[in-house]
């Protein structure tokens, strides 16, 4: 027979252990879920770059949508020139379906903007367009995704010509 005593020690022996054991289940448990919260916060981290991402990138394309972007082709461009003749004021690529707002003076009351296109850019946007221009004049003109040239001439049979010219596209 095992005295009380003797048993009391194995018990308490088995408890501790028992105990000892749990402990260590439990810190490999805890170290098992702090790799998973380090791995979720990870992944939490990229989705919400993505969505930021995201996010910008559709702003961009509503901005667009609603016509809000627009650059300034020719800035007050001064332009001189014989009568009958024409000037290049600017070309560019437009990359979106927008408008030219194009405004200004001149010392003429026959002077002519002329939108023209690069057919092999936009197949279905016609020929060159030509707009009366004098001072004072606010031009809109719809644009498709193309290369644009805009140019300002006049009409005029003798002396000189004098304009000033602001193209902005508006996308």
């Amino acid at each position: 027979m095992v005295p009380i005593f003797g048993v009391s020690i194995i018990v308490l022996s088995l408890i501790v252990w028992n105990q000892y054991d749990q402990g260590q289940i439990w810190q490999g448990q805890i170290s098992d879920l702090k790799s998973q919260i380090s791995s979720l916060q990870s992944q939490n981290s990229d989705l919400q770059s993505a969505v930021s991402s995201q996010t910008s990138m559709l702003n961009r394309q509503i901005s667009i949508l609603n016509l809000s972007n627009s650059t300034i082709e020719a800035n007050h461009l001064s332009i001189s020139q014989a009568a009958g003749a024409s000037s290049g004021i600017t070309t560019f690529n437009a990359r979106y379906a927008g408008y030219l707002e194009i405004n200004g003076t001149s010392t003429t009351t026959n002077g002519f903007i002329t939108v023209g296109v690069d057919p092999s850019t936009c197949s279905i946007c016609g020929g060159p367009s030509n707009y009366q221009f004098r001072s004072g004049t606010s031009l809109y003109v719809l644009v498709l995704p193309a290369s644009i040239g805009v140019s300002f001439g006049n009409s005029e049979t003798s002396g000189t010509v004098t304009a000033t010219i602001t193209v902005v596209y508006v996308f």
